[in-house]
């Protein structure tokens, strides 16, 4: 490391007062109560009974994390929080409850506390031991600790199991989608069952349509008939009956599961390394997620119905060998007849299918990037251009989707014709045999019946061949997908104990290639910072000033060399703990729909309503906000965003970097935006926060690079000058 880029004169508070190396505390234990006693959760807590006992449950339990970690699994709405909520924001949170039904409080075994108990009448009790070995209750009606003295309240209790983690079932055998399917193990064994019973009762025509025939017809047997008939009624109000429920257990299976896949596979993109979303154009991630969003359809399909139904088919099979003989092998022989169709047909069907897919995915993307890029359009005046692009792109989905239409209405028609071709082999071959004497009249009806019976699943099947094929094809992205590995989170990796970091940085010869066969980002960059110090990075276009900042918030990873926080490789640190660690100001705001007061707090959301009005004092933003009809709660969306003026923008991103209250500040031209005002209150903050925050800000205005401790110059990735911005700016100024 060279002397010009050390640090030779910092503030003398810093050298004197700060010490290398974070912090540590017992994080979340110490800092929910210090939250508790300074009342910063009344406002929730008073906004439903369960949110009261939440963190009193907490606390019970020696939870240790931070408290942005607890806020992140709040939900939005406090006020709706019920116990399902609750056991939500428990699981979040690295804890799983488990449902007991208690006749009598007594009966609560003592080495379950502490646990939730929710009596019959809805009012939930925070149980734990006291000083005295007893029970201790504290009442989220009440608020407070309360005794519940009769033994003989009712109600359940939520135990709250402390294991750990549960498996990731992203690697399991079979893959992150067959994992899930084990979990619905009981619902899809009842769903069996049921299926059972029906195919049972299904039987029951074609032995009535015997009965009737060979029986009650030649003795004209008219009391048998009415048993026969009142037998027929209760198999169909049975079978009714059986319907109904399966179309239950379906559909909240498939509710179910389409919330699982939703939120896990979102959870997942979301905990990806940034490497790995930004690869790929946002067009082709949205068209996998709606990919996703077609299982959501299996479920009231017929596709499920058809899976269900398949295994039972062997049950007719075995009942038209009974009845009918020999006449059971047409079936049998227009079975294989399916099978050598679906050996020709199937191969095609499916390249057809993930053809048609892919085309449609491009053609999705391309919307998505004409949408997202409609005023450079615009602008550049190329719509003709982008209309024949559309065109083409267009017609080459429309030709994949009519091939592989194509090919589904051959596996249609030829499922049809196999149909019509079992029904007419089925007579002639039964009239046949009542002809010899072999088979009776209702023997030979009862067949037909059982052969519709035996071959419409295996027809469906084929009538649902496209849709179980697109299905196939979501799986496997999704199990894909789930199988990526994330970052390192928190909860995970977390010991209890919470590092306060200081702010000290250092690159040791770091180098950065954002991809294999282009030129080189950073190139050997080394240089120190003390915690409080304020670096300003400067240079022309492309020289890797912006990468330092990406580096430092883990969004990239550096070939060689290595970056220290306070003595610690950012590598040993979970992204999120150092992300938390910084308050970043991008070069392009971004803003999120919602309020303003929301989106300043998207990093930090225990911050007061005095927090942000400081922040947005800080920024000069404030009297702009109060201007504003709703103030802090003024909504904006994309048009309004579109519509506000960039300054504005630019100065609540700089108050949601000063609300984050972080120990390290990164700004990315932080002024390209701002008015004179905004500017002079930039400065203002600058002067105000250097030597208690460790800032580094890339810019090219002298008037701020002056503010700065040191400076550092930059080109083609690598350092060319360092020192004071005195000393750089006037070699700077000779050299010119």
């Amino acid at each position: 490391m060279t002397d010009e880029t050390k640090n030779t004169d910092g503030p003398e508070k810093v050298k004197a007062g700060r010490k290398r190396g974070p912090r540590l505390s017992t994080g979340g234990i110490d800092q929910l109560a210090d939250a508790l006693r300074q009342g910063r959760y009344g406002s929730f807590e008073a906004q439903s009974p369960f949110a009261a006992t939440l963190f009193p449950l907490l606390k019970a339990l020696g939870w240790r994390g931070t408290l942005n970690e607890l806020f992140e699994a709040l939900p939005h709405f406090a006020s709706t929080l019920g116990m399902a909520e609750l056991q939500n924001v428990l699981a979040l949170l690295g804890y799983r409850t488990q449902e007991r039904r208690i006749a009598r409080l007594a009966e609560i075994d003592p080495r379950l506390f502490p646990l939730i108990f929710v009596t019959d009448a809805s009012k939930p009790y925070v149980l734990t031991k006291d000083e005295a070995g007893g029970v201790a209750a504290f009442g989220g009606v009440e608020h407070d600790k309360v005794v519940l003295d009769d033994p003989m309240i009712s109600g359940t209790a939520y135990v709250i199991d402390r294991s750990g983690e549960p498996t990731d079932p992203g690697r399991a055998h079979g893959g992150w989608f067959s994992a899930i399917g084990r979990r619905f193990q009981p619902v899809l064994t009842r769903l069996l069952l049921i299926t059972f019973c029906l195919n049972m009762l299904a039987l029951a025509v074609p032995l009535l349509t015997l009965a009737l025939y060979d029986q009650v017809i030649p003795i004209r047997a008219g009391d048998v008939l009415v048993s026969l008939m009142v037998g027929g009624l209760l198999a169909i109000t049975f079978d009714t009956a059986l319907r109904m429920v399966r179309a239950r257990l379906i559909a909240f299976a498939g509710a179910r599961i389409e919330q699982i896949v939703g939120t896990s596979t979102f959870s997942k993109i979301i905990g990806l390394p940034p490497t790995m979303t930004e690869s790929a154009p946002l067009g082709s991630q949205v068209a996998k997620l709606r990919d996703f969003d077609s299982l959501r359809d299996l479920f009231t399909s017929l596709l499920v119905t058809v899976a269900l139904e398949m295994p039972f088919v062997v049950i007719f099979v075995i009942a038209l060998f009974l009845i009918a003989g020999p006449l059971g092998f047409v079936p049998v022989g227009m079975i294989v007849i399916y099978l050598i169709i679906w050996w020709i047909l199937a191969p095609r069907m499916r390249r057809a299918v993930l053809v048609s897919s892919r085309k449609r995915a491009e053609r999705h993307s391309f919307l998505v990037e004409m949408i997202s890029n409609m005023r450079t359009i615009k602008e550049a005046a190329v719509e003709s251009v982008w209309r024949q692009r559309f065109r083409e792109i267009s017609a080459e989905s429309a030709l994949a989707h009519h091939w592989s239409t194509q090919i589904s209405f051959l596996f249609q028609t030829l499922a049809q014709g196999v149909m019509m071709l079992s029904g007419i082999a089925t007579l002639v071959v039964g009239v046949e045999l009542a002809i010899t004497g072999q088979l009776s009249l209702g023997a030979l009806i009862a067949a037909m019946a059982l052969t519709w019976r035996v071959l419409s699943p295996i027809q469906n099947l084929f009538l649902t061949f496209t849709r179980a094929e697109q299905t196939k094809l979501a799986i496997g992205q999704i199990n894909s997908l789930m199988a990526m590995e994330e970052e390192p989170s928190r909860q995970k990796q977390s010991s209890g104990v919470v590092r306060a970091w200081q702010g000290g940085i250092s690159f040791n010869r770091v180098s950065l290639r954002y991809n294999q066969h282009g030129e080189p980002a950073l190139l050997g960059v080394s240089f120190d910072i003390e915690p409080g110090e304020f670096l300003a990075v400067s240079g022309s276009n492309g020289s890797g000033k912006s990468s330092i900042l990406r580096l430092l918030l883990a969004m990239h990873r550096p070939q060689a060399g290595q970056i220290t926080l306070d003595g610690v490789d950012i590598r040993q640190i979970v992204p999120s703990e150092l992300r938390n660690a910084i308050a970043y100001v991008p070069q392009q705001p971004k803003l999120f729909y919602g309020t303003i007061a929301q989106n300043l707090r998207l990093s930090n959301p225990i911050a007061s309503d005095e927090d942000l009005r400081k922040a947005c004092q800080l920024s000069g933003a404030l009297e702009a906000i109060e201007a504003l009809p709703e103030g802090f709660n003024s909504r904006f969306g994309d048009q309004s965003l579109a519509q506000m003026n960039s300054g504005l923008q630019q100065k609540i991103a700089l108050a949601r970097a000063y609300v984050t209250d972080a120990p390290i500040i990164l700004m990315d031209e932080p002024a390209h935006a701002l008015d004179e005002p905004g500017d002079a209150a930039l400065v203002a903050a600058l002067e105000n926060l250097k030597g208690d925050k460790t800032i580094i800000m890339v810019s090219h205005r002298p008037s701020h690079l002056r503010l700065a401790d040191r400076l550092i110059l930059m080109n083609r990735g690598t350092i060319t000058k360092a020192g004071t911005p005195d000393e750089v700016l006037s070699t700077v100024t000779r050299g010119s």
